[in-house]
């Protein structure tokens, strides 16, 4: 795509060159645009031909050839069409040829084949060079030492240039027929093509010559020879320019001129003519008395040079439909490239902007292309000396040419931004004279990487820390259920008593660390519901800065924001940040928390689906994040602190991702740190529905329990004992299944089945609550694990169970769930 856009670029350049172009320079020009597309395209010989003698002949008029590649062009004269009679066939037709190997040449082309072969030629296209529908000769561009593939825009390009090519040679054949029948004006007046005229000044006498008349379709004894048919016949818009110039030579301001303007047609168009005319006599006070000239046809050589403009609007506008920023800067004087690297780099910041288009204006934080031009680049990108150094080096060792090319780079705004870049240098004479280029702000994109690369992090982690936490989590449950059940059994002994309570009061910190861990891991989904932000961030602020000096107020722009979200793992991202913020600001200090509904309309940088959000910010007065590690806060076990795990912000981001929301910071040293969050909207309704009521039935019944983990199975069989219920145990999903169908056969159906999810090398409860539903629809079924499968304890209802509960858990957890299940059944 890069090569498409450069390449149409020089065409460009090359086309405009051609729109004022003296006719004594136009063949010296073409030679040189053809050099400049031979080694863009990396060719070995680019030429012209031109037909002549009613397209019998043709002529190699134009030819360069690489270094190393011998000439042709003097052998290339008066030959006939017919020595490659295949090829001028389809080229007199307007149709392109070319192909990358001899080989694609069809069986009819074998004169072509043989020809080729004989001069070495491997790869070749030929352009048809076409003026006002007439083919006049084509361009080619062939390959010697390499086969070479010739694309489709390639050659759309080649042939806007073929026809900027055949334009103006026919202007410069129309330019010397023109000078040689000036030279011969006197010599053959009648019987010149050029409408010759005499016109008596005071008289209002005019002679017009026969071809006058004839330029315009009239017979020369149509129209009577005055002044009056000379007004008559001017294009009405181009009559008082005319006029303004008649008047001057009647003022004596002027002696001569010369013109270009349009006359009418007997069939009712118009002529472009060039007016030459002199005075020739003069009265006493050298007012002039009389003026001879000549009136020439230019209409071809006007409308070659619209043809030109429209082309060079069709690839201006190409380049300005471009997503990406293109730019030409220009060296002045030029930098010769021969100089040393150092030298040549330190040069490479001289230079100003001397094109572009509307993107690259934009990008350097201006509206208009006028507002830039003229600039130098250093103060376009506000960038000091030195910043440039490596994108510079790379393009100065890639022969002034590179792609891809990441830099960072300051503008005068003061942002930071990423680009891509694409340059290519203009060498002449070994001297650098300017650089077109591209470039594309790949900021968002690099932001996106980032992202990309930090929940990849976490999903590593995740794997590990899952595994980890489901057996870290049998075992809390084992040792903590049995320091309950202990505690029961001693409450005369106030020791023993003191102990078993400091044990305990690890539970809470140990419990809170596994379910870190667990957010990173698969399991780690919210389980969602509509819930007001009020009630989350009151219960945050009490629990995080408790016994601290520091101020929260908590503004809510509505007053009743409602958020989907997992009350528990929010509480945790709040209580998260809150914690940093309170030991940011050790001397105390004010928290600011807002909360407020926003819509978002399609994705933008923080790559968050459509919809209604609550966004909320937290922003506190402590010592800021320095800049060299705010990129690294939400990475997992990154920490500057001297006690602490480095897991509180990687467990917020990876919360707040499993939401579908988006989190991010902003802060600067001594001016406190920015906290933005964004969650989904949830249900008003819904957050504004009274709790559901507390009051739970005890009663005594049959439970039976499947875990595979002896340690856990023996406690939670002794709770639920002491809860008043009688027990069967499994130690797999099987002996469940096949003692839940014995029950049920003897009429002893059970009233709570408790399964744990994982089981090792065996069935676990996801597969067991589907056979149990199979005996019993109706039957009352709690799904049990260290690892909250995601899977599952989002959604516990669509896979069939009542309920779940996370281990390790208290006795009075699992006492609430079952008596709540066991009500709601009954």
């Amino acid at each position: 795509m890069f090569f498409l856009k450069e390449f149409a670029q020089l065409i460009a350049t090359i086309s405009t060159e051609f729109v004022n172009l003296d006719s004594v320079q136009i063949d010296e020009s073409i030679n040189k645009a053809l050099r400049l597309i031979g080694e863009f395209v990396a060719i070995d010989r680019s030429y012209i031909f031109q037909f002549r003698d009613g397209n019998k002949i043709i002529d190699n008029t134009h030819e360069w050839c690489a270094q190393g590649i011998e000439p042709h062009i003097a052998g290339l004269k008066n030959l006939p069409v017919k020595s490659y009679p295949w090829i001028t066939a389809r080229l007199l037709k307007g149709e392109v040829v070319y192909f990358t190997e001899l080989a694609e040449l069809p069986a009819r082309a074998a004169v072509e084949r043989e020809r080729f072969a004989a001069a070495g030629i491997k790869s070749l296209v030929n352009v048809p060079m076409t003026f006002k529908s007439h083919v006049r000769g084509f361009m080619g561009f062939e390959t010697i030492r390499k086969e070479r593939a010739w694309d489709e825009e390639v050659v759309l390009l080649l042939r806007l240039i073929g026809e900027t090519f055949s334009s103006a040679l026919a202007r410069k054949h129309t330019e010397q027929a023109l000078h040689e029948s000036e030279e011969r004006l006197k010599l053959a007046m009648e019987a010149t093509s050029d409408g010759v005229f005499d016109w008596h000044m005071q008289t209002g006498e005019a002679y017009f010559s026969p071809s006058y008349f004839r330029m315009l379709g009239y017979h020369p004894d149509e129209l009577p020879a005055s002044t009056d048919t000379w007004q008559n016949l001017i294009y009405p818009e181009d009559g008082k320019y005319m006029q303004k110039i008649a008047e001057e030579y009647f003022q004596g301001k002027r002696v001569s001129h010369e013109a270009e303007y349009r006359m009418n047609t007997k069939e009712g168009g118009y002529k472009w003519v060039l007016s030459r005319g002199k005075a020739v006599e003069f009265d006493e006070k050298h007012m002039p008395l009389r003026m001879v000239g000549t009136h020439t046809d230019i209409t071809e050589r006007k409308n070659a040079e619209q043809k030109l403009k429209h082309t060079e609007l069709r690839l201006r506008s190409l380049i300005e439909q471009t997503s990406d920023a293109v730019f030409c800067y220009e060296y002045n004087p030029p930098i010769p490239i021969d100089l040393p690297l150092e030298k040549q780099i330190k040069r490479l910041y001289e230079c100003v902007l001397v094109d572009c288009n509307l993107v690259c204006a934009q990008s350097y934080g201006f509206e208009r292309i006028e507002d830039v031009i003229g600039r130098k680049l250093v103060d376009l990108f506000g960038t000091r000396p030195g910043n440039l150094n490596k994108l510079f080096r790379d393009l100065i060792q890639g022969g002034y040419r590179i792609i891809d090319g990441e830099g960072t780079e300051k503008l005068a705004d003061g942002s930071e931004r990423y680009f891509l870049n694409n340059g290519y240098g203009v060498i002449e004479n070994g001297k650098l004279l300017r650089m077109w280029g591209t470039f594309r702000d790949i900021t968002d994109r690099k932001k996106a990487q980032n992202e990309l690369q930090k929940t990849q992090k976490l999903e590593s982690l995740g794997i590990m820390a899952g595994g980890i936490a489901h057996d870290f989590n049998n075992l809390l449950g084992g040792i903590f259920g049995n320091i309950e059940l202990a505690k029961d059994k001693i409450q005369n002994n106030a020791e023993a008593l003191y102990f078993l309570d400091k044990a305990m009061s690890a539970y809470a910190r140990t419990k809170d660390l596994t379910t870190q861990l667990l957010t990173f891991a698969k399991g780690g989904e919210p389980v969602k519901k509509s819930i007001p932000i009020q009630k989350v961030l009151t219960e945050s602020c009490q629990l995080a800065l408790s016994g601290s000096s520091i101020v929260c107020k908590t503004v809510l722009k509505s007053g009743n924001e409602c958020v989907l979200a997992d009350e528990g793992q929010l509480n945790q991202v709040f209580s998260n940040i809150l914690i940093n913020s309170r030991q940011a600001m050790p001397q105390g200090g004010k928290i600011l928390i807002t909360a407020q509904e926003i819509k978002v309309r399609h994705k933008d940088r923080k790559n968050v689906e459509p919809g209604n959000y609550v966004e909320v910010s937290i922003k506190d007065q402590g010592i800021g994040i320095p800049q060299n590690i705010i990129a690294r806060i939400f990475d997992p076990f990154f920490t500057t602190k001297q006690q602490g795990s480095g897991l509180g912000l990687a467990v917020s981001y990876s919360i707040i991702a499993k939401h579908n929301g988006y989190i991010d910071v902003a802060s600067k040293q001594g001016q406190g740190s920015l906290f933005q969050i964004l969650l989904p909207a949830g249900n008003l309704f819904e957050c504004q529905a009274e709790e559901p009521s507390e009051d739970t039935v005890k009663r005594g019944g049959s439970v039976l329990l499947m875990e595979d983990e002896p340690v856990v199975l023996d406690v939670v069989r002794n709770i639920l004992i002491k809860f008043g219920y009688n027990v069967e145990s499994a130690l797999n999903g099987e002996e469940a299944v096949e003692l839940f169908r014995t029950a049920l056969k003897d009429k002893k159906p059970f009233d709570i089945v408790i399964l744990d999810l994982t089981v090792a090398g065996g069935m676990g409860g996801e597969w067991a609550v589907t056979k149990i539903r199979e005996l019993d629809k109706n039957a009352v079924v709690i799904a049990s694990s260290g690892y909250s499968a995601s899977h599952i304890f989002s959604h516990f209802k669509d896979y069939g169970f009542s309920g779940v509960i996370a281990k390790p858990y208290r006795m009075k957890e699992l006492k609430e769930l079952i008596n709540n299940l066991i009500v709601d059944k009954t």
